[in-house]
Order: C-alpha cells, then sequence, then structure tokens
C-alpha cells in the first residue's frame, strides 16, 4: 500500500474467478480473503489476496456467466520468434505466430530439473491469425530482462464462441504481469484486443 493507494478496495464478492479443479477450468463468484502484512524490503503495508481455489484470475466483468469453461488443452506455453503455435477452436482453425531477435541461446535446468533452451529475445511481436481473418499484433516487447511470454491459458471466458487468452508477460525478473485477451471486446474484423493488464513490481 504506497501513497494511500490500495487496489485491494476495488475488489468485491461479484467479480468473477476463473480457477481450475482437476484439469478442468470454471468461471464463479470470486471466493478469497484478504490479509494484511508488511514488506520486508520497503516495510510499508501490504495486502494479499488469498484465493480458496486454484484461481488463475480475478476479473470484473459483469458480462461473464457461472459454469464450465471451454478450453484448449496442449498449449505450446512459449512461442519463441520464427515459432506458430496451431490450433483448432470450435471447428477454426488459429495461428500464433511469433518473430523477433534472438540475441542468445543457452541450456537452463527450470524448477521441476528439466533442462530447457532459453533464448535472449528484443523486439518480439505475437501475431494471431483465423481462417477468415486477417494476421493482427497481441503481444510488441522490445525488450526483456530474464524473462520471456508465456501463454497461461486458451479458451471461452466470455461464452460468445471464440478463443480467449491469458499470457504470463513479464518484462523483467522483478515483475509479475498478466494479460487478459477477450474476444467479446474485438471491434468488427477482429478477433481478439487486450481487455486488461495487471503488472505488480516487487524490485526493492
Amino acid at each position: 500500500i504506497y501513497e494511500n493507494e490500495d487496489d485491494t478496495k476495488k475488489l468485491t464478492k461479484n467479480w468473477f474467478e476463473l480457477y481450475e479443479e482437476k484439469g478442468n477450468y470454471f468461471l464463479d463468484n470470486a471466493d478469497y480473503s484478504i490479509t494484511k502484512g508488511t514488506d520486508a524490503c520497503t516495510k510499508s503495508e501490504t495486502k494479499t489476496i488469498k484465493n480458496k481455489r486454484k484461481a488463475l484470475l480475478l476479473i470484473d466483468n459483469s458480462n461473464l456467466k457461472k459454469g464450465k469453461i471451454n478450453i484448449v488443452r496442449d498449449l505450446k506455453n512459449t512461442i519463441w520468434p520464427d515459432g506458430e503455435f496451431v490450433f483448432v477452436f470450435k471447428g477454426k482453425t488459429f495461428s500464433l505466430k511469433a518473430e523477433g531477435k534472438i540475441l542468445n541461446t543457452e541450456q537452463i535446468t527450470d524448477t521441476d530439473g528439466v533442462a530447457k533452451t532459453w533464448h535472449e529475445v528484443s523486439d518480439y511481436k505475437l501475431y494471431l491469425k483465423s481462417e477468415n481473418s486477417e494476421e493482427e499484433l497481441i503481444i510488441n516487447e522490445s525488450s526483456f530482462n530474464d524473462t520471456f511470454v508465456k501463454l497461461l491459458f486458451l479458451g471461452d471466458i466470455d461464452n460468445d464462441g471464440q478463443p480467449d487468452f491469458i499470457f504470463d508477460a513479464p518484462r523483467n525478473y522483478e515483475e509479475n504481469r498478466v494479460l487478459l485477451f477477450l474476444s467479446s471486446d474485438a471491434i468488427e474484423g477482429k478477433i481478439v484486443p487486450k481487455s486488461a493488464e495487471i503488472s505488480i513490481q516487487f524490485d526493492c
């Protein structure tokens, strides 16, 4: 809580919660508690939102409906430059295609002990295209600092028959940043716009 700016005051039980349970995703009214604390680095007051379920996102959108969400499984979470992820949703073919500059490549071991190839990337662009629409740019980042874009979720959150997306897109290692794309917010002739963005800095 900095200079009396408390974003948790915006949150109510009327918000929706997108949560995962046994490999399936559901929308329901937000089920949470808020605890107070103190930041060890800045000594300022903090508040933490604790979800009772395995929540991916809290959404303030009165047009959403409670229930099970139709999703795309077996996601290609990381789409490096010159990479592509093609998927079928409701009988239509879509693709996410990336471009950018790979500055450096190395082998790393993730938190699960699995060896992976990691690229340092700049000028990253991610495009979305469907079989009956023009290619449109949805993510555009000039640089990353030990981070990269990850596709967290792909499914029909707003129940309009079109795919929606949630991306993890921190620009540096001291930032949490999530992007929400809802197809119901799209203007005519487009597939999906960025509907919301949340970023939290946890540097000292």
